[in-house]
């Protein structure tokens, strides 16, 4: 690789020089840059030729020194695609800022949609403190902040307008087109030491978040006017957590040495693993806890070990796994100059080899490396190291062809058929149209499937447009729409049929209720944790309109693993896991003593 700089050490062009690998390739790859008097990158532009451009704040206030305060402001960000593949408009994003902290203020999409920012100080209009804090007039700081909205009352409902420290109390989102322009915002409030204490959601669903003394976050409490779930944490004197409770008031203990790496974990369930570190911080050691569901050590072995060995670039070059006591496996790592992984083998000496190409990407990838069974897959790209061409070990080739966008626009499988994607200009797929060939004796390539997709102001899908095909020909269309609320959660689905099905959320965004077009209902109950401890069915008889419940429940242990699971008749499936989580017993429910019957037995 070369590389040329210019006078302030930035560089102009990286040159990937190739050695032959690929008949194909050409003898370099060039990434150039260009830069404004200010060091700052302004374009660059990839091998295959397409560029980003970016443009800077270049406000003139009379005052140099002010303006340089604004010169790093990234303004403006445009993708121009090359003229080979193309790709249609360049796509500009565009972005103002805050003159007093710096921070953005919008960001608009190339869609044109804009997400606002507020500040604190924005709340009010205290001008002349503004200015003693900027160290400027206040007729300047007047005329920096003409474009910034001020005054704007309390944001984020704290009840305090007179905060000038520059933390982020409210957030738009793009106007939604609805017949009010619905906007959802989400809302911060702080601490007198600038730290967040809680956020608002939409729908007004609040989290907050409370600190110790020292500073450090002690607790997180979600959904705290409703379901009120929290986690705590504790710390030492340095800032090293060394106790966490989670939703359940399960416990997990952590010991950090002086070095302020994590030495021993302690779980709920009482199991304690062991780390060791060499000089370098990598772990060499691990003890791990061999003990079964009721904490005895299995086979007299109350531990597991697993040994690390690294090479002198902290690279892991062995894994020495404790399987039972005296018996170990080993798995080995190999690299090249370049420090990439071309090797592993396994420990019943299986292995993996990766041969890389000049700009270190996986070119051949061979499984049962040195064996007779051998597979290599080797992969191909262009100059913007996008994926071009797979062939797997049996010959079979799959092509890929790119936008100027480097978007994926086309994926031609083994057999000819080919898959071709369109985008919007915020990247996402709106039409996905699938032409090949019925079955492997036909020799007609025939449209197999046309997909339209429609987006709102967010990015949301909203609706799909899937085509009736008959024999390559389309006869119609099925419709299928999405409807989400103020939380960006989906509570309705139209299916092809006309067929709606309606979702309720708990204060968390968990799915406690789903609801299909003919009535029948699946309702969903959570631990503190976000296990599901219990599913209930309610289903609808089609002939008497009655309603039949089934209900399942499930009980974890201390680290979310699932002990029981108990159907509505009664009858209970149980599991039980060792300290490392393996699963080490299980029964059905004739697998208990006696015959299970279920709660309804005799």
């Amino acid at each position: 690789t070369e590389l040329t700089f210019n006078c302030q050490g930035n560089p102009l062009k990286v040159t990937e020089f190739t050695r032959g690998i690929r008949p194909s390739d050409p003898d370099r790859f060039t990434t150039t840059y260009t830069y404004n008097l200010n060091g700052l990158v302004t374009s660059v532009t990839q091998p295959e030729g397409n560029r980003i451009d970016y443009v800077y704040d270049a406000r003139s206030t009379g005052d140099k020194t002010i303006d340089q305060l604004f010169a790093e402001n990234r303004i403006q960000i445009t993708q121009i695609s090359d003229e080979d593949r193309s790709g249609g408009t360049s796509l500009q994003s565009n972005f103002t800022y805050e003159p007093v902290y710096n921070q953005v203020l919008t960001k608009t999409d190339p869609d044109s949609n804009t997400i606002t920012y507020y500040y604190d100080y924005q709340e009010g209009s205290d001008f002349a403190a503004l200015a003693a804090r900027m160290n400027m007039p206040e007729s300047t700081v007047r005329t920096l902040l003409r474009d910034v909205p001020m005054a704007r009352g309390d944001l984020n409902g704290d009840s305090n307008t007179a905060q000038l420290r520059g933390n982020l109390v409210r957030v738009d989102q793009p106007p939604l087109t609805t017949e009010d322009d619905t906007i959802l915002s989400y809302r911060f409030r702080y601490n007198g030491f600038g730290q967040r204490t809680s956020k608002i959601k939409p729908d007004g669903t609040q989290d907050e978040y409370s600190y110790a003394d020292n500073g450090y976050l002690s607790q997180i409490a979600q959904d705290t006017a409703g379901l009120n779930i929290t986690n705590q944490y504790e710390y030492d004197a340095v800032g090293n957590l060394i106790v966490f409770v989670d939703g359940n008031r399960n416990r997990i203990e952590f010991r950090v040495n002086a070095l302020n790496q994590v030495s021993r974990e302690r779980l709920p369930i009482g199991a304690v693993r062991n780390i060791l570190y060499d000089a370098n911080n990598n772990v060499i050691q691990v003890d791990e806890p061999n003990l079964d569901n009721e904490g005895r050590a299995i086979n007299d072995n109350p531990y597991i070990t697993a040994r690390y060995e690294y090479n002198i670039l902290n690279r892991p070059i062995a894994r020495i796994q404790e399987v039972s006591e005296g018996s170990t496996i080993l798995t080995e790592y190999q690299y090249d100059a370049n420090e990439n992984l071309t090797r592993v083998v396994e420990p019943k000496g299986n292995s993996i080899a990766i041969v890389y190409d000049e700009r270190d990407l996986p070119y051949k990838i061979t499984k049962g490396y040195a064996s007779a069974d051998a597979s290599t897959t080797i992969i191909n790209y262009d100059g913007n190291k996008d994926k071009t061409q797979v062939r797997d070990g049996n010959g079979n080739q799959t092509n890929y062809i790119y936008d100027g966008f480097d978007r994926l626009i086309q994926i031609q499988d083994p057999r000819g058929n080919i898959t071709r994607y369109t985008y919007n200009v915020l990247n996402k797929s709106t039409r996905i149209e699938k032409q090949g060939k019925t079955d492997s004796r036909s020799e007609e390539s025939i449209l197999l499937q046309d997909i339209r997709l429609f987006y709102d102001e967010l990015g949301r899908l909203i609706s799909k447009q899937e085509a009736i095909l008959n024999a390559g020909e389309i006869s119609g269309n099925h419709n299928l729409s999405y409807q989400y609320d103020v939380n960006n959660r989906l509570v309705r689905f139209v299916d092809g049929l006309g067929h709606a099905t309606h979702m309720i959320y708990d204060g968390l965004d968990r799915l406690i209720s789903k609801t299909d077009a003919k009535g029948n209902r699946l309702e969903y109950t959570y631990d503190a944790n976000n296990n599901i401890t219990r599913q209930t069915s309610l289903e609808i008889n089609d002939v008497n309109a009655s309603t039949t419940a089934f209900a399942t429940s499930v009980a974890y242990d201390a680290i979310n693993r699932p002990i029981t699971i108990t159907d509505n008749l009664g009858h209970t499936n149980q599991y039980r896991y060792d300290s490392r989580g393996n699963l080490i017993y299980s029964s059905d429910p004739r697998d208990l003593s006696g015959l299970d019957e279920g709660v309804n037995a005799a």
